[in-house]
């Protein structure tokens, strides 16, 4: 419920494209399959509540919080935002923290160094 709720908030506000609608609830099940692998031994997913309290638990093939699956995963995604933040010249921070993105940008940013640089060569 939770997931249709978000998707359909998010799309909402980003003018109801239908295909974002699918994408944003495609993304909410992603997340929750990591959490079904990921989330360690003994934590279960009540899927489907509040309509049922049933719980799914995956005792026989999570890995622990620690373990490299995840750490491999959240370095892996870290990495892709860094990438936008370069090419893009973009956080996910911009609608929320403005000026903490466009530091984050400018402190990333490849002109950011040739001016730097540049900057060094004058001076000497």
């Amino acid at each position: 419920m939770f997931g249709l709720l978000l998707s359909l908030a998010i799309t909402l506000m980003t003018r109801g494209k239908l295909w974002l609608f699918a994408l944003f609830l495609g993304l909410f099940h992603l997340h929750l399959l990591m959490d079904f692998f990921g989330s360690g031994p003994g934590w279960p997913i009540a899927y489907l509540w509040p309509f049922s309290e049933q719980k799914w638990n995956n005792s026989r093939w999570s890995w622990a919080f620690y373990s490299w699956q995840n750490i491999t995963t959240a370095t892996m995604l870290v990495a892709w935002t860094v990438l936008i933040a370069i090419r893009k010249q973009r956080t996910p921070l911009e609608a929320i923290m403005p000026n903490l993105d466009r530091q984050l940008v400018d402190l990333l940013s490849p002109r950011r160094k040739r001016r730097r640089l540049s900057g060094f060569a004058a001076e000497s």
